[in-house]
């Protein structure tokens, strides 16, 4: 249930007389209209608004009282000022006038407010939904790949055409995933081992790597997961909503995004859990596998610090429970390898950016590779890692 239209709806009329009574009720009687405090300065719609509302994937319209489509009139009749969306099912309220007063005439505010409120109803959309669910099929995935890592003196390892191992535990893993997510809805799959349906024909995606990390496996190292992560499409890119990433060796699970707390499961501790960004020493964890030239100059950027190694997305993970500060990856990723650690990283408070300093977004059908990004518990390292590029 995507909105598929957004409204903000003044508390006053258009038109020459209507703005009259507006500005001369509020200079004189004090009345505002919250909305117009955040769209406008003085008579002019404020140049930041504009270029939101001109952008915006999702149709964005401003109206006065007399102004409203009936449709819109009878969603928000007694409701004004406030924002609503327009869905397949009917109009949910996106700000009340309570909400927009909080905002102080911040367009930042509201865009933040009603980004998240877009997220939140396409979680909401996707009725099958339970993140209780998708955990156990990622355990249970997990467990699939423990049954070959603990049965095998030998993994029987064929080479895919970009000359990345693959396994039985890949396949085994690929398989449980797919058959448990198609038992809840026929969202499409994109795995890293195979597709189901066309991710283009829905707004949202289940984004799996069964196996992440299987050059760990094979060292029989534990630092290996399976990663599950719900997608939402804007356009041709993509943004996590929710992910599980699970590392059946140490039997540890970590869930959440961008609407819901993120949380630790695990024999050594369980609970939400939050970034927790160092004062002192920064803590830095790295590949196991991968170090370059352009992670030493980032590292020596960052100053005094402290090295983690670790494989896979476990590394996101670490920062996401404050284990660690920075997470650069100058080195060659797919989307599926970081998207699920991603949604976790949100819920708990860490940003995850690009080369630019934005957000990461991801391409689940042309170009699955991701640029450079850095997962980090707050942006004071922003400016540095886009130096770095």
């Amino acid at each position: 249930m995507a909105v598929e239209s957004i409204w903000g709806v003044y508390h006053a009329d258009g038109g020459l007389l209507g703005e009259l009574r507006y500005v001369m009720g509020a200079a004189f009687r004090g009345k505002h209209c919250s909305l117009c405090d955040i769209t406008h300065s003085l008579a002019w719609e404020k140049g930041e608004m504009k270029q939101w509302r001109n952008t915006s994937e999702t149709p964005f319209h401003l109206v006065h009282l007399n102004e409203r489509p009936e449709e819109v009139k009878q969603a928000t009749e007694g409701k004004t000022p406030c924002v609503v969306g327009k869905t397949t099912e009917g109009f949910v309220m996106l700000a009340t006038d309570e909400e927009l007063t909080t905002f102080e005439g911040s367009v930042d505010h509201l865009k933040k407010h009603i980004e998240e409120k877009l997220v939140t109803q396409s979680v909401r959309g996707n009725s099958q939904f339970d993140p209780v669910k998708i955990v156990e099929i990622a355990r249970q995935a997990g467990k699939a790949i423990m049954d070959v890592y603990e049965g095998a003196d030998d993994f029987e390892i064929t080479q895919k055409g970009d000359n990345s191992p693959l396994t039985k535990a890949d396949i085994a893993a690929h398989e449980v995933i797919v058959e448990g997510l198609q038992a809840i809805d026929s969202t499409p799959i994109v795995s890293e081992e195979g597709r189901v349906g066309d991710p283009l024909s829905s707004d949202t995606c289940w984004l799996v790597d069964p196996l992440d990390g299987t050059k760990e496996f094979i060292k029989r190292n534990g630092m290996f997961t399976v990663n599950i992560a719900l997608m939402q499409r804007n356009g041709s890119r993509w943004k996590p909503l929710f992910g599980v990433v699970h590392a059946p060796a140490s039997d540890t699970t970590w869930h959440g995004g961008v609407s819901m707390t993120s949380h630790r499961n695990g024999p050594d501790g369980s609970g939400p859990m939050m970034v927790q960004p160092s004062e002192d020493t920064v803590k830095l964890v790295a590949s196991g596998s991968h170090r370059g030239e352009k992670d030493e100059s980032f590292a020596a950027a960052v100053g005094e610090y402290e090295l983690v190694r670790m494989g896979s997305s476990l590394k996101a993970c670490i920062v996401a429970e404050g284990g660690a500060d920075l997470y650069p990856r100058f080195g060659p990723t797919s989307c599926w390898d970081i998207a699920a650690a991603h949604a976790v990283v949100s819920g708990a408070g860490g940003i995850v950016v690009g080369p630019d300093g934005n957000t990461l977004d991801y391409d689940l059908v042309e170009e699955v590779l991701n640029p450079y990004f850095l997962v980090a518990a707050d942006n004071r390292w922003t400016e540095a890692w886009i130096e770095h590029q």
